[in-house]
């Protein structure tokens, strides 16, 4: 019982401190554009092709890759406002969140399993990071998904390899974050590929490449399943191109604070697949390292790198820990004490109640609802001149 409470007390805490960090409630400077243009999609019944907003170009050729979630934005905003569009936002990272957590602690049991839940605390920071109200939250769920498909088809369910292009279908029409979840398909599709032609133990039978590649290449005609045809697609790819030095998001990530979790991460996932006695899956590791080089290079991709290693690496963390138990023996002992572990349960259930209450307080001057940062935009202005 003792164990029980004090696992569920943890679990609450780490729950409650993912919410914290995707409730944050800032307005996103582009969100005003998603839900305008989501709105009026919905009253025009149509999908427009050229830009009716531009004062030097007007009627320019408009290719828009976020017809799906800018409906969605849009909607909600329609619906419900401002709270809508943060609960949207705030159910889309939390399912993120724990699809990954699930897919990383599956292969553990308790008191094993905790190894997941702490990375998950560490993941949790830098995969919320990315959780502005965007239509980019769509593609850490759709990357989600995906490395949930991509488990049960190299575990042998090869059926389920041909719901992947009815998801890229979905996420071409969502965001341009389809291309990468394309290059993770292609990437692990090669890693297995390999695998079984140098015949390793364990590797996919020959016999099935054959409807697994069939799979992958309907994922990727999918991409022309939208308005613009081929057209899309080419556009996102030579946008991927552009050089926005002037845009965060956009650069390389560098070591500091804030930056810290994605290291950790990409730290963590090294050793695990560097020294861990767990088979190591080729394609989870071909998954996180092209992703980590993507993270590297730009900031925007930390959240999905992360949503990758949370998803993979605590089963082999969670073995180089057992390997360091000899070594931590009074550390060991110290964590066991039955004293200490009482203490522990109310401890972390207070915690995770003040991260949730935090959640909808701390910063904030309206409650559950998307906010505009007046040290950043001239909120006072906009309002006295609409009174």
């Amino acid at each position: 019982m003792k164990d029980h409470a004090l696992r569920l007390a943890f679990c609450f805490f780490v729950l409650g401190f993912a919410l914290f960090h995707f409730a944050d409630n800032v307005a996103d400077p582009d969100l005003w554009g998603h839900v305008l243009f989501g709105q009026r999609m919905i009253r025009m019944k149509t999908i427009e092709r050229a830009d009716p907003f531009s004062w030097t170009a007007p009627g320019a050729p408009w290719i828009n890759h976020e017809v799906l979630a800018e409906v969605a934005l849009g909607g909600v905003h329609q619906l419900a406002g401002g709270t809508g569009i943060l609960f949207l936002k705030l159910f889309i990272g939390m399912l993120t969140f724990w699809i990954a957590l699930r897919m990383g602690s599956e292969l553990l049991a308790w008191p094993w399993r905790a190894v997941a839940w702490v990375i998950g605390f560490i993941a949790a920071v830098e995969i919320a990071f990315g959780f502005a109200a965007r239509p980019q939250i769509f593609s850490a769920l759709g990357l989600a998904v995906l490395l949930w498909m991509l488990r049960r088809v190299y575990a042998g369910r090869i059926r389920w390899a041909f719901a992947l292009p009815l998801l890229f279908a979905a996420w071409i029409n969502t965001h341009g974050g389809a291309l990468a979840g394309l290059l993770v398909l292609g990437t692990s599709f090669a890693a297995v590929s390999a695998e079984a032609l140098l015949k390793r133990r364990g590797a996919l039978e020959t016999r099935t490449l054959v409807p697994l590649g069939l799979a992958v290449a309907l994922s990727a005609a999918a991409l022309l399943v939208n308005p613009w045809g081929w057209r899309l697609p080419a556009w996102l790819v030579e946008s991927v191109r552009w050089v926005r030095p002037e845009i965060h998001e956009w650069n390389p990530a560098r070591l500091d604070l804030d930056r810290l979790p994605f290291f950790t991460l990409a730290g963590l996932s090294l050793a695990a697949f560097a020294f861990s006695r767990r088979r190591r899956e080729p394609w989870e590791a071909a998954v996180v390292g092209i992703l980590a080089v993507m993270a590297f290079r730009h900031v925007r991709h930390t959240p999905l790198f992360s949503i990758a290693a949370l998803s993979f690496i605590p089963p082999h963390v969670a073995d180089l820990v057992h390997r360091l138990r000899p070594h931590v023996t009074r550390l060991e002992t110290c964590m066991t004490n039955a004293k200490l572990q009482r203490a522990a349960v109310p401890l972390f259930a207070l915690a995770g109640a003040g991260c949730i209450l935090a959640a909808g307080t701390l910063h904030k001057e309206c409650a559950w609802t998307m906010e505009v940062p007046r040290d950043t935009y001239p909120v006072s202005a906009v309002r006295f001149m609409q009174e």
